[in-house]
């Protein structure tokens, strides 16, 4: 009887522990998703590379994808546009 209930409740807290972890990882997946929404991400993301590149970037949007790259995280970036400086500035000198 003691081993009965020992595995009663051995499978009531194994099955506890793995719902709670799936309900963190499904709400921490939707509130970052909301807080990188694609409206947010983008300009974030043309700040962070005109900073670090010489260039002019323009992305149309900048989206994570979590569900249709799973397991991996992913990016997808849609109409992105690089255009160089040092050529730029060569074709509008004198």
């Amino acid at each position: 009887m003691k081993k009965v209930l020992w595995k009663c409740v051995a499978k009531w807290l194994l099955r506890s522990v793995f719902l709670l972890v799936v309900l963190v990882l499904l709400g921490s997946s939707i509130a970052i998703y909301f807080v990188f929404s694609p409206a947010r991400l983008t300009p974030m993301v043309e700040k962070t590379a005109a900073e670090y590149l010489n260039a002019q970037i323009r992305f149309g949007g900048i989206e994570l994808t979590f569900f249709s790259t799973f397991p991996d995280v992913g990016v997808r970036i849609t109409n992105a546009t690089v255009r160089s400086e040092e050529h730029t500035s060569e074709l509008q000198s004198p």
